[in-house]
């Protein structure tokens, strides 16, 4: 029996663009690029015939393309099960009727979380104003809704995007766009299935394909937009390249850099 393959988790970056400017934003400057459609239909051609446990869609602020949010709906419900969990990562600043919409029509298959950042840091946002909108988005569908309230202080901060604690001073000292990068990023496949149980179970491949504008997969989301540019040799691959398979360039990935990448904030300490 073959093996079937769960990917734990595919994020795409529908945008660079941004409609906010945050001191301490990871992926460093905002760019004037979409991810393109014909990325968008590769990826999901690429995604057909697996299990995907979780989609993030993030960027950049996913609601400034509308266009790509309805064109990422038609192809989620084309080639995904309702097995799969969409999380919504937004600034919440702006609601467009039509990406609402296109937000719907997933939440009519699929269970939808979203996803916003609540503090003093994120560009003094009207919160009462973000709330009302980010509510709105849901409520068309009855989509569960799930702020997520970072606990922000002047001596600490525990911050999801990266995984691990930072003085809020130090933070910002870093600069805008660094990266954080460690061995639990990188996309594997636990050897353990494959030598207990062969090609006859079901196998889990964690932790996070991060698709980018460009359609060029990372093992990692934490990565600033100048990092990209600058080390493609740390990318697992393209989605627009033919023979691109998601756990072959798993596999290829971890031979390369033994499940260890090589770099941890290096270029920002």
């Amino acid at each position: 029996m073959k093996a079937r393959y769960t990917l734990e988790c595919v994020t795409f970056e529908l945008s660079r663009r941004c409609n906010m400017r945050c001191c301490h934003c990871l992926r460093g400057e905002a760019e004037d690029v979409d991810m393109s459609g014909r990325v968008l239909d590769a990826a999901f051609e690429r995604l057909s015939g697996y299990d995907v446990d979780q989609i993030y869609i993030g960027g950049g602020e996913p609601t400034v393309t509308a266009k790509n949010m309805c064109n990422f709906a038609v192809n989620m419900r084309a080639h995904l099960t309702g097995n799969t969990t969409l999380f919504l990562v937004t600034n919440g600043k702006a609601m467009p009727e039509r990406f609402i919409d296109a937000v719907s029509l997933i939440g009519s298959r699929f269970d939808v979380v979203g996803m916003m950042s609540h503090d003093e840091w994120h560009d003094r946002l009207n919160y009462k104003g973000v709330a009302k909108r980010f509510h709105k988005l849901f409520d068309r569908s009855g989509i569960s809704v799930k702020l997520r309230e970072e606990d922000i202080d002047a001596a600490d901060v525990e911050c999801e995007a990266y995984n691990h604690k930072l003085g809020i001073e130090r933070l910002l000292a870093m600069g805008r766009g660094y990266t954080v990068l460690g061995a639990h990023h990188a996309v594997g496949i636990d050897k353990y299935y494959f030598e207990a149980y062969g090609d006859s179970s079901d196998v889990e491949v964690g932790e996070n394909f991060y698709v980018d504008a460009y359609g060029t997969v990372w093992p990692s989301c934490d990565l600033s937009y100048d990092f990209m540019s600058r080390h493609l040799e740390y990318s697992i691959g393209s989605v627009l390249d033919p023979k691109f398979d998601w756990v072959k360039a798993a596999r290829k990935f971890n031979r390369r850099f033994k499940d260890n990448f090589p770099l941890r904030l290096k270029e920002f300490m």
